[in-house]
């Protein structure tokens, strides 16, 4: 009985701990791969058009650069930032490293799926 306690008032102190120290997020390019937040946690899709080379990117986003105050970023809601074929974005803020989980999916080319009638079969004759 006196571990269930100790175990519930370590778990409320580290969820207090969060909330006062901000939220912790998975970084690819920060010290500790760790950045702090007032805001939201977001991993990110991105095509490089020229290369076609997919690039998957994990950060904070701080509550000053919300567009507008104590509400989620645009870039968050999929209403006003949708994913496109060469970018997507997942954002989160219900506990520590919540970004690590997501995985935005890019929408596919259409123009490059193939389709029942528009196979292309290529045949090779070689000669002995």
């Amino acid at each position: 009985m006196l571990g269930h306690v100790a175990l519930s008032t370590a778990l409320i102190l580290s969820s207090l701990i969060a909330v006062v120290s901000g939220l912790l997020c998975k970084c690819d390019i920060c010290t500790n791969n760790t950045c702090e937040t007032d805001g939201y946690c977001f991993a990110s899709t991105t095509r490089d058009k020229a290369t076609g080379i997919i690039k998957h990117d994990y950060r904070c986003v701080d509550r000053e650069q919300f567009f507008l105050p104590d509400v989620r970023p645009m870039q968050c809601d999929p209403q006003y930032s949708p994913p496109t074929t060469d970018f997507a974005m997942l954002c989160c803020h219900i506990k520590n490293y919540c970004n690590i989980d997501l995985n935005p999916q890019l929408v596919q080319d259409k123009s490059h799926v193939t389709t029942p009638g528009n196979e292309t079969h290529v045949m090779a004759v070689l000669q002995t």
